[in-house]
C-alpha cells in the first residue's frame, strides 16, 4: 500500500523547533517496529513533537486522545502542518470523523473502545455474585434466592452489581483472549477497527498514554496485533506527561507492555529556560489535624461500638436479630426454631444471640439462650452482622437507598467498606482521616496570606487544585467531605481573603461567595459575554443572603439551578453562592 506508507511526504513544518524539541527529533528514530515512548511536562509541546515524529515516519496515522477538546488541538495542529492549510481542513488528509478515514485520523480513546450494550457476561456474573454470598456464609439456595429477589425489588441495584462485576471478569478474560476483548466490542468499534486496518494505518500516536492502565491499553494492543497479522509493523508513539504509578500491578504490565521504557524525557529546566513553562520551587507545608479531629480518632472504636448497638437496638435491626433466631420457615415453639437457627447457621445465629444479649438483655429470647451466648459480640460478628442486615433489609428496598448510603459512609469513616456481599476491611481510619483533613484548607489560607503579604495584591495570581469536587464521608463522624468545594468555603470565609475576589470552577460549576456577587457577576457576563445567573446554594442559611437571578437565555438551562456549597461550621462561610452562565472557563 505505496500511498498509505507516503500519506504524509508532503507535511512541513516552517516554525522553529525549541531545542529539547530539535533533541528528541535528533535522538529518536522512527524506523523501528519497537515503541518510542516520551515523557515531557506540559507546556512543552508534546502535540507538535508528535505530528513531527509521525510526518518524520511518513506513513498514515492514528491519533488517539482522551478527550475531544485534545482530540480537537491534533486536528487543528495537523491542519497547520498539511499542505495548503490556508484552504483549511481537507478531509482526506485531516480527519476526527470515525466514519471518514484520512492520512491523519484524530479520534478519541473512548471511540475506538465502546463495549456492546448487551452483556455477554451476566450470567458469569451473577454466578460469581452467588458465590461471593456463600463466602459469607449463606447456602447455595439463599444466595442465589436472594440476588433473584434483588433483581425485582431493586433492579438498579441488581444492574449495577452485575454491570461491576462483569467488568472484572471481562479485564481478567481480556488479558487472557485479545479476541475476547473485541468480541466484546460495539458492533460499530469493530468495524472501525477492521477499517483502520484496511486503511493501511502504519504510526498510532497515544496522547496522554498515562490513561492506558486497563481497557484502552488492552483496546488499542489489540488494534496493534491486528495491523501486524495483517502485515504492517506499526510503530506506537506514546506522550505523557505524568507516568502511572505502578501500585496496580496488572495495569502497569498493560501500560508497559504496550510502551515500554522511556526513550526519552524532556527535562523540566530546559522548558523552564525557553520561557515555556514558568520558574517554581516544590515546597511543601506540613500540618496537624484539627482538635475534632484527633478527638476523632481517640474514640473511633467507642464511636463504631456505638454506631453498632444503636442499629440493631430498636425497629428493623432488632427485627433482624430476632428473625435470625427464629426463621420463619420453621415451624413448632420459640426454643425449636432457636435450635434450627443454630444448626443451620450457627456462626450466623450465635452472633446474632450475642447482639441481642447486648443490645436486648430484657427481650424474651435471652431467656431461651445458652449462657454460652449470653455474652457481647465481637466486632467481627457485630460487623458481618450489620454487613447482613444492610444487604438482606436495606438494599432491596430503593426507598431505603438513603439509609444504605448513610451506612455505607459512617463505616468509611471506621475504614470499613459496605457493598452488595457485605462488609470488608478497607482503609485504615487514620489514613482516611489525615487525606481529607481540614486542617489543609486552613494551610491554603495561610499560604495565600503569606503570600499576599509578601508580594501585595497587584501580583498575587493564586491557583488552588484539588482532586475532587467533594469526596470522602458526609455522614460519618469525620468533619467534612472534603474536596473543592469544602476547600473554597473555607478560602472565602478567611478574613485574610477578603479582597481577593475566590471563584471555584469545576467541570459542572462555578462558585462565587455572597460578598463578591455584585463584583464578580458583571466581570464574568463581561467577559463571557452573555448573561450570567446566581442562585443561592440550597443550605437554608444561604437564602436569606443572596439572590436568585432567573435571566437565563441561549445554551443555559430553562430555569435556574442551585447548586449547594460545602459547610465548614464558620456562619460567614455558608454565604456561598453559585453562578453559571455563558462558557464558563473550566
Amino acid at each position: 500500500m505505496p500511498a498509505a506508507r507516503a500519506a504524509l511526504a508532503g507535511w512541513t513544518f516552517s516554525g522553529e523547533l525549541r531545542h529539547y524539541q530539535a533533541d528528541v527529533l535528533d535522538r529518536v528514530s522512527v524506523r523501528t517496529e519497537d515503541p518510542l515512548h516520551i515523557v515531557a511536562p506540559p507546556g512543552s509541546g508534546k502535540t507538535l513533537l508528535g505530528l513531527l515524529l509521525a510526518v518524520e515516519r511518513g506513513a498514515r496515522t492514528l491519533v488517539l486522545a482522551p478527550t475531544l477538546t485534545v482530540r480537537r488541538q491534533w486536528a487543528d495542529a495537523a491542519t497547520a502542518l498539511s499542505p495548503d492549510p490556508a484552504q483549511g481542513p481537507d478531509p482526506a488528509q485531516v480527519s476526527e470523523d470515525p466514519d471518514v478515514l484520512a492520512d491523519l485520523t484524530a479520534l478519541t480513546y473512548q471511540v475506538l473502545s465502546v463495549l456492546d450494550t448487551a452483556n455477554p457476561l451476566a450470567g458469569l456474573a451473577r454466578a460469581r455474585w452467588c458465590e461471593e454470598l456463600e463466602v459469607e456464609g449463606r447456602s447455595a439456595e439463599s444466595a442465589a434466592a436472594w440476588v433473584a429477589d434483588l433483581a425485582r425489588t431493586n433492579p438498579d441495584a441488581y444492574r449495577s452489581g452485575i454491570a461491576r462485576r462483569s467488568r472484572r471478569l471481562r479485564r481478567r478474560l481480556a488479558r487472557e483472549d485479545a479476541d475476547f476483548l473485541v468480541a466484546a466490542l460495539h458492533p460499530r468499534a469493530r468495524d472501525l477497527l477492521d477499517r483502520l486496518v484496511a486503511h493501511g494505518i502504519d504510526t498510532i500516536v497515544l496522547d496522554e498514554c498515562h490513561h492506558l492502565l486497563d481497557h484502552w491499553a488492552l483496546v488499542v494492543a489489540a488494534l496493534v496485533a491486528r495491523l501486524r497479522d495483517a502485515g504492517r509493523r506499526p510503530l506506537v508513539i506514546g506522550l505523557t506527561a505524568t507516568l502511572p504509578s505502578p501500585d496496580d500491578a496488572d495495569e502497569y504490565d498493560n501500560y508497559t507492555s504496550l510502551l515500554g521504557d522511556v526513550d526519552y524525557e524532556v527535562p523540566v529546566p530546559a522548558v523552564v529556560r525557553e520561557g515555556n513553562l514558568a520558574p517554581f520551587r516544590d515546597l511543601v507545608r506540613f500540618v496537624e489535624p484539627t482538635e475534632q479531629e484527633l478527638a476523632f480518632l481517640g474514640s473511633h472504636a467507642q464511636g463504631l461500638d456505638v454506631l453498632l448497638r444503636s442499629t440493631f437496638s430498636r425497629d428493623a435491626g432488632l427485627a433482624h436479630l430476632v428473625d435470625a433466631l427464629q426463621p420463619a420457615d420453621v415451624d413448632g415453639e420459640a426454643d425449636a426454631r432457636l435450635a434450627a437457627a443454630f444448626g443451620a447457621d450457627f456462626a450466623g445465629a450465635e452472633a446474632a444471640a450475642a447482639m441481642l444479649c447486648t443490645v436486648a438483655p430484657q427481650h424474651p429470647l435471652v431467656d431461651l439462650l445458652p449462657h454460652a451466648a449470653r455474652r457481647p459480640p465481637t466486632s467481627e460478628e457485630a460487623l458481618r452482622l450489620l454487613g447482613r442486615h444492610a444487604v438482606e433489609r436495606i438494599l432491596p428496598d430503593p426507598a431505603r437507598s438513603e439509609q444504605w448510603e448513610r451506612i455505607r459512609r459512617a463505616l468509611a469513616d471506621f475504614g470499613y467498606s459496605l457493598t452488595d456481599r457485605g462488609v470488608r476491611r478497607s482503609r485504615d481510619p487514620i489514613d482516611t482521616l489525615l487525606a481529607s483533613s481540614l486542617a489543609k484548607d486552613h494551610a491554603v489560607c495561610d499560604i495565600l496570606r503569606i503570600e499576599r503579604g509578601e508580594i501585595g495584591d497587584d501580583r498575587l495570581r493564586a491557583l488552588v487544585v484539588a482532586d475532587f469536587e467533594r469526596h470522602g464521608n458526609r455522614h460519618g463522624g469525620l468533619v467534612s467531605a472534603a474536596g473543592a468545594l469544602r476547600t473554597f468555603d473555607v478560602v472565602a470565609a478567611d478574613v485574610a481573603v477578603r479582597g481577593l475576589f475566590p471563584v471555584l470552577v469545576t467541570g459542572s460549576r462555578t462558585h462565587i461567595a455572597t460578598r463578591d456577587e455584585d463584583v464578580l457577576l458583571p466581570a464574568l457576563e463581561s467577559a463571557l459575554g452573555v448573561p450570567v445567573a446566581a442562585a443561592p446554594s440550597r443550605a437554608a442559611s444561604c437564602r436569606a443572603c443572596t439572590r436568585r437571578v432567573s435571566a437565563w437565555r441561549g445554551w443555559c438551562a430553562p430555569s435556574p439551578r442551585c447548586f449547594p456549597t460545602a459547610r465548614s461550621g464558620s456562619s460567614s462561610a455558608r454565604g456561598g453562592c453559585s453562578a453559571r452562565g455563558g462558557t464558563a472557563p473550566r
